[in-house]
């Protein structure tokens, strides 16, 4: 009692159905389209439909969500994504041409390659619509200011639905696949610098004031030590652990000590650069070196006159 066959072109004939009641649903979805979960139901009297002319089910493009988002789950504009199919799982040579809009392009400028699409994130996720199943592949290949390159995300299209190739667990703060409503989200976290301020030995030195300067606004930025953010400009006063800044935007950077810890002298400038939220120089380490002021005990001549019982006082211990 009950009948399986591949819709067409054309709609398909069934004929010598005896009368009744019948529920029509679909199993799988031509490429580029959901299942229609929808049951019909339709009735035959006398041979003829009970009602209008002829059964008919629609199905909508499938439409795959891909969300850029930070850590707390706000979507982040700025960010280079590419996605790529990889394997075909129904139609031979299916391409992604559907998904082309005013926003998402061909990463092939010639498109000839139609299986790779390239956009920038904005402020709301990207819809795409129509595109075939099969095995994907997302990558970021340039990171919002402020924040590190996260790793790519392989997912699959089944019955134009997104599905997991590996069982994902949420996790806060991860990127992540949510199957409910077929959403790819990507997270990145925010960039994070290390500056530490040491003596020749490694150890950490406190009380030196640092400046660090950039090319962008910094305002935004956070740190694990008190910080005066002017502009371009952070200053900051080194403690017992080095400082970490958080969400520097990528650009050319310059550290300088104005004063030194007690003892210290000020040591020179640091050059460095962040790309990608990563610093070029794995470790920021600006160093000082003890103070040696020469004591110098002459006659009139200028000669050293040694044996002389001399006394230092200062104002400190």
């Amino acid at each position: 009692n009950e009948i399986t066959f591949v819709s067409g072109t054309t709609n398909a004939q069934i004929t010598m159905l005896p009368d009744g009641k019948y529920t029509l649903t679909e199993i799988t979805s031509p490429d580029g389209y959901t299942v229609n979960e929808e049951t019909i139901t339709f009735e035959i009297s006398e041979g003829k439909l009970v009602s209008g002319t002829e059964v008919e089910m629609l199905d909508k493009p499938s439409e795959v969500k891909i969300s850029k988002t930070d850590v707390a789950g706000s979507e982040v504009p700025g960010a280079v994504l590419t996605l790529t199919l990889k394997t075909s799982l129904k139609t031979s040579g299916a391409t992604l041409e559907n998904a082309v809009s005013d926003t998402v392009k061909f990463v092939d400028p010639t498109g000839e390659n139609k299986k790779s699409v390239t956009w920038v994130s904005s402020d709301k996720p990207v819809v795409l619509t129509g595109i075939p199943d099969g095995v994907y592949i997302l990558e970021e290949s340039v990171a919002p200011d402020g924040y590190t390159v996260t790793d790519s995300i392989s997912f699959t299209v089944q019955n134009g639905r997104v599905h997991s190739l590996a069982s994902m667990v949420s996790k806060p703060g991860e990127s992540r696949i949510d199957t409910e409503t077929s959403t790819v989200i990507m997270v990145d976290k925010m960039s994070e610098v290390s500056v530490s301020k040491q003596d020749v030995t490694g150890a950490e030195i406190p009380g030196a004031t640092l400046i660090l300067t950039g090319e962008s606004d910094l305002t935004d930025i956070r740190s694990t030590t008190e910080i005066t953010v002017d502009k371009n400009k952070v200053t900051w006063i080194s403690g017992e652990t080095p400082t970490v800044l958080t969400g520097l935007p990528d650009g050319k950077y310059t550290l300088e000590e104005s004063v030194a810890p007690d003892g210290y002298t000020i040591t020179d400038a640091i050059t460095f650069e962040v790309v990608n939220g990563v610093p070029t120089t794995k470790e920021i380490v600006m160093v000082d070196e003890l103070s040696e002021i020469p004591i110098s005990k002459q006659d009139v001549t200028g000669r050293e006159i040694p044996g002389a019982t001399l006394i230092l006082t200062g104002e400190k211990d």
